[in-house]
């Protein structure tokens, strides 16, 4: 089939959708919520009867639901759900949206479509367990000498719920290096990487994120940890991606605590700020149409960035020769 969408785009609907396609895009939507079900074959050539001229963004919603449905394509999936946002708040169907990403929600059952692809949110985990191993982490970092807290949408759930997000899926952490430069920065970063493998206590080794200047650490239970580096130059605080000297060290430290699960974990001095900076004033309440402007973060820290990717590069041409690792 050469119908579902291939590039990441909407189709231009040049006409509007007849009331046979509306009722077969009805009847796809009953197939894909029935007991009983089609294979993605079957359901693929259902969505090709609607016309091409008729296809827009109700059609391309049931492309991203047959991929949901067989969890395939989530990188895919998440591009297309980003440009149909965009249409249809412009439509200003905003709680159409959210509707249809309840849908999916429901597809993708237990799991969940995220930027990390389908996986188990923590409302459906053991989050004690999951509390449990983060600590473990924390202490490996201590032992290492690296201060670090939690950060992101661990600090988001910790401040606000008391628990993990539970639409999240994995847990943040920043940890701090001193680095007079950026350049100095990302090579702290990866001797990190590199001592953390060397304590032989993760069970499978820590990676560096292909894009970002982050360290993935996966814990026994699956859940990942990533780890942001954050360095303070002139009292100013710098943490990838959110926080780009808006912060003056007193915002952060000495460091506090915030529960998780009841558990204590270190955390900023003033979480409020940071969290501010991260998800907006709003950051009180839930926003399901929340997005992070990833755009103009990796502008203000294109300099990291550019030491990232080019130190990265390295490290995996290194392994390639050497046979170290994949």
């Amino acid at each position: 089939m050469t119908s579902l969408l291939r590039p990441r785009n909407i189709p231009k609907q040049t006409k509007p959708l007849s009331q046979q396609s509306w009722d077969r895009l009805r009847a796809l939507d009953a197939q894909l919520h029935g007991s009983a079900g089609l294979d993605e074959k079957s359901l693929r050539a259902a969505l090709d009867e609607i016309p091409r001229a008729e296809r827009g963004v109700d059609w391309a919603e049931r492309v991203v639901k047959i991929y949901c449905k067989h969890r395939k394509k989530a990188q895919r999936c998440m591009t297309l759900n980003n440009k149909i946002r965009a249409l249809r708040m412009a439509e200003g169907k905003a709680d159409g949206f959210t509707a249809y990403l309840d849908e999916l929600t429901v597809l993708t059952a237990p799991y969940v479509l995220t930027m990390h692809g389908f996986s188990l949110p923590f409302r459906n985990r053991d989050t004690g367990e999951v509390a449990s191993e983060l600590g473990r982490v924390f202490a490996l970092l201590q032992e290492l000498g690296i201060e670090s807290f939690i950060n992101s949408g661990t600090l988001l759930g910790a401040v606000r719920e008391g628990t993990f997000l539970g639409h999240d899926d994995d847990a943040d952490l920043a940890v701090l290096i001193d680095a007079p430069t950026d350049e100095a920065l990302v090579s702290g970063l990866f001797s990190l990487g590199d001592r953390l493998n060397q304590t032989g206590a993760l069970q499978t080794p820590a990676l560096f994120s292909k894009r970002s200047p982050v360290i993935k650490i996966e814990m026994m239970s699956g859940v990942v940890v990533d780890l942001f580096p954050m360095w303070i130059r002139d009292d100013r605080v710098f943490i990838w991606p959110h926080t780009y000297g808006e912060l003056h060290r007193d915002d952060v430290f000495p460091l506090a605590s915030q529960n998780l699960n009841g558990v204590g974990f270190p955390a900023p001095c003033d979480p409020g700020k940071m969290l501010a900076l991260n998800y907006g004033p709003g950051w009180r309440s839930p926003d399901a149409h929340f997005q992070f402007p990833w755009a103009a973060a990796r502008k203000k820290f294109a300099t990291v960035i550019s030491h990232y990717k080019r130190r990265n590069r390295w490290a995996g041409l290194r392994r390639k020769i050497t046979g170290l690792g994949g």
